[in-house]
């Protein structure tokens, strides 16, 4: 079943004319009967904003402009739970008009039921909310290398710290975190079997999402001469691409900045030593005009004892 079929189910007669409570049993059906897993070699999960911007619409971007890289939008069910109209009749089940949730006016109580229907992660509370379900299969289809995006502010009890991370955790598939061996991943954020995120491993991971950020767009950029013709990147290659260059290791991608780095260190050296040969030359220089003025001064004198010389004995055959 496409996502478009299951929408298309929520217009019909025989849906429509469901109790509430059927509407809801309907919905999980349709949602458990769709895929949770998407084309692509590179998964990213995201969680909180980094420098004031939604993770979740930087991934989206990189997703969009990358056939390679999936996220749980690009699956069926993704694309099932994100269209208004699941969200309208999810909203109907709870006796709340999606307008007005939209506007901010909807009475906690039922807010709250609403939301915990989408995103509950305790499931001693209650059953996994909708988008808890769908991550949590995402994950289990998810194999190779996988690219984590959080920002310092993201919330362990939500979706990414409390469901997805252990699911990551307990995959055998997953090779790369971050371009990490996954066994060093474990190792460096000091992982504990079937244990949410702390708040050490958020802060962690943040860090190291920036550092992907940034290098993602210095090669979305590529402002620079010495990156250019020393990357041999391609602008217009996917991510993919790039790793299948670089022998599928994102770490080759912070080359180009080794190469400005050394390419620096290179021209100051070299400075450096035209510097010191300018310096030597002028020595020379001076260490010859001072041999010449010393040979000179030493003429001088000769010229002057000789001619002394030369005076006294004219004195002396005078007497």
């Amino acid at each position: 079943m496409t996502s478009h079929e299951a929408l298309l189910e929520l217009d019909s007669s025989e849906f429509q004319n469901l109790s509430n409570e059927l509407k809801l049993q309907r919905l999980e059906e349709l949602s458990k009967n769709l895929s949770a897993d998407a084309s692509g070699s590179i998964t990213i999960l995201f969680s909180g904003n980094i420098d004031g911007q939604r993770i979740g619409d930087i991934a989206a971007d990189i997703a969009d402009k990358n056939p390679d890289a999936r996220i749980i939008s690009d699956t069926e069910i993704g694309k099932f739970l994100g269209d208004r109209k699941f969200q309208e009749t999810l909203a109907e089940t709870v006796g709340i008009d999606l307008n007005e949730l939209r506007k901010g006016t909807v009475p906690p109580d039922l807010l709250s039921e609403y939301n915990s229907k989408l995103y509950n992660t305790d499931p001693s509370k209650d059953k996994l909310g909708f988008w808890s379900q769908a991550s949590k299969r995402f994950v289990q289809e998810t194999k190779g290398r996988v690219i984590i995006l959080i920002g310092k502010d993201a919330d362990p009890k939500k979706i990414f710290g409390s469901i997805e991370f252990q699911e990551l955790m307990k995959n055998k598939s997953i090779t790369h975190i971050n371009n990490i061996p996954i066994d060093e991943f474990k190792k460096t954020l000091n992982v504990i079997p079937n244990q949410a995120i702390t708040p050490k491993q958020i802060e962690l991971l943040s860090e190291s999402s920036s550092q992907i950020l940034k290098t993602l767009n210095a090669l979305k950029d590529k402002t620079t001469d010495i990156y250019n013709k020393e990357s041999k990147i391609d602008k217009n290659l996917s991510i993919a691409e790039i790793y299948n260059q670089y022998d599928k290791d994102i770490a080759e991608m912070i080359k180009a900045y080794n190469v400005i780095r050394e390419r620096n260190n290179n021209t100051i050296q070299e400075l450096t030593e035209l510097i010191k040969d300018k310096t030597t030359d002028i020595h020379n220089k001076d260490n010859k005009t001072d041999n010449i003025y010393n040979k000179e001064k030493d003429n001088n004198i000769t010229n002057h004892e000789n001619s002394s010389n030369e005076q006294d004995v004219r004195r002396n055959k005078m007497h």
